[in-house]
């Protein structure tokens, strides 16, 4: 996919081709050529309808029998994704996916929110019943929520919808006073729910459910490895190899405060650590490879701590501007698997959750003007240099997330260049998706599917009412507005979704002040 020359870039950005020198491999059929991938991101999954296996929380029956377990809208206006709704959202965007025929779903990152064993077992169920019904095929890599740190730690949330129109706090032991101190399974103290169900997972508890959408070998891929494999061509794999060596003891790496450790440590660096990398390569198909790149990098702060909260820094604004400085065994790795795909003909599509260049439409500068140099996720945003680097690996075509944001950059120079596509989040406005076509002409087609109608995405609105009441009796500061339950929707709903939030937190605690005021002055003409 080296050499990638950008053929049509419409204005809307819904779609562009891109012409690949990428050849395909003797032996393969003209309809063998062509591959379709649904590129799905951010989905934060929450399990709406999730059971509690421990029987701590019940949820809020509802009229179509079912007990939500849901946060409450207060949450989800005050956040920059929905919780809830995403759910329906997300079945949704699968069934458009079945219709079109589609059959490779690839998920970059953010597939959870804070990897809470309740709903990464949720996702997994859904995952599975459109594998057994719909032969879908999932791939996924991790995003800063899906592990939020490489190693569990306790957490929860204090704004699930609990019954007349409260808020229900859930923790796991230790999150909070309230959740010390017992020793049965699950405990309620002062009105707090206290379960391991929503405790964050690290890597492990992941892998546990999610492992079989590409992080670990199946026996029915064609080829896979990671950046740790002892092997690297066709002739020397075998699944039970494959097997032996994805285990993620197997895939570790040395990380230092300064830089990358191993061999590419330098003099002089301190508190070294070996951290889990989740980055594979894989071979579902003959011809088409998928790479995932684990762009999470974890800075050690205090390896001698023993609360991991303390212990590494998150990946949330690290991306790829660390990436190459701490974790450059992945970015060798990464442009020696596109030299081999380009030796051997082979179709590659890159994926990770962070961008590797600027997300703005090349208008950061003016944004770091108004909003200071750290906002609107621009402390996020790659740097030159490092999208050089990224470029430079030879890669061509790059699908990231993490923005929520529908973008497509192309960067160019000196002969090499990367077209950066930003698969905008189902859990936000405005809600899409991306399906790549690869034909066999050697060019690439990106689509931008929006995901307008949603059955079912008013299933959760009798709550919410309730909720709304209970604010209002209270004369609660900062009441969400109750007109988002009129939404006709998803597609609306969304759109009151980023009203309100610009409403209730952007123009709070993220505009400046003097471009608040000028705002708040203005009336429906202006």
């Amino acid at each position: 996919m080296q050499n990638m020359k950008l053929k049509t870039l419409l204005a809307t950005g819904t779609v562009f081709l891109l012409a690949a020198c990428a050849s395909f491999p003797d032996g393969i059929t003209s309809s063998e050529k062509t591959f379709q991938i649904a590129y799905m991101s951010d989905v934060h999954f929450h399990d709406v309808y999730a059971s509690f296996e421990d029987g701590s929380f019940k949820g809020l029956p509802s009229a179509n029998g079912k007990n939500a377990t849901i946060r409450t809208m207060q949450a989800q206006l005050t956040s920059t994704r929905l919780f809830n709704e995403n759910y329906f959202a997300f079945i949704a965007a699968l069934d458009d996916a079945v219709a079109r025929g589609l059959k490779t779903v690839v998920i970059s990152g953010d597939f959870s929110d804070d990897g809470q064993p309740v709903h990464l077992r949720g996702l997994q169920k859904l995952m599975e019943s459109y594998r057994q019904r719909h032969g879908l095929r999932f791939f996924v890599t991790l995003g800063n929520h899906d592990p939020q740190l490489p190693v569990a730690y306790a957490a929860g949330k204090p704004d699930y919808l609990g019954v007349n129109g409260k808020n229900q706090p859930i923790f796991s032991k230790g999150a909070v006073v309230a959740c010390s101190g017992y020793d049965t399974a699950w405990a309620l103290r002062d009105g707090t729910v206290c379960s391991e169900e929503v405790v964050h997972g690290g890597y492990k508890e992941v892998f546990r459910f999610m492992g079989n959408y590409g992080l670990m070998p199946q026996p029915d891929y064609v080829y896979w490895e990671t950046p740790y494999s002892s092997y690297r061509d066709r002739e020397t794999y075998t699944f039970n190899k494959a097997s032996a060596e994805s285990a993620l003891e197997k895939r570790q790496f040395e990380i230092c405060k300064q830089g990358t450790g191993g061999a590419f440590k330098k003099a002089g660096y301190t508190d070294c650590v070996m951290e889990p990398d989740a980055s594979y390569l894989v071979e579902p198909v003959p011809g088409l490879w998928l790479l995932s790149i684990d762009a999470n990098v974890y800075l050690p702060l205090n390896p001698a701590d023993k609360n991991p909260q303390k212990q590494y820094g998150p990946s949330s604004n690290n991306g790829y501007n660390r990436m190459v400085s701490h974790k450059q065994q992945v970015m060798a790795w990464v442009k020696d698997v596109a030299d081999r795909a380009k030796r051997e003909g082979k179709v590659l599509s890159v994926f990770s959750h962070h961008p590797m260049m600027q997300f703005y439409r090349d208008s950061s500068r003016e944004l770091a003007s108004v909003f200071g140099k750290g906002g609107l996720d621009l402390t996020r945003e790659p740097t030159p240099a490092t999208s050089e680097i990224a470029a430079s690996t030879g890669i061509g075509l790059h699908f990231a997330g993490h923005i929520h944001a529908n973008d497509t950059a192309v960067y160019k120079k000196d002969g090499i260049f990367l077209v950066n596509v930003q698969v905008p989040s189902l859990a936000a406005y405005v809600p899409a998706y991306k399906q790549a076509s690869y034909g066999a002409d050697g060019k690439i087609t990106v689509r931008t599917v929006r995901v307008a109608d949603v059955p079912r995405f008013n299933d959760l609105f009798e709550h919410y009412r309730e909720e709304h009441k209970t604010l209002s009796a209270k004369g609660s500061k900062g009441l969400w507005d109750v007109g988002i339950l009129s939404a006709k929707n998803y597609a609306e709903f969304a759109s009151w979704h980023i009203t309100e939030l610009t409403r209730l937190r952007f123009l709070e605690r993220n505009w400046p002040c003097e471009m608040r005021q000028q705002v708040l002055s203005l009336n429906g003409a202006d």
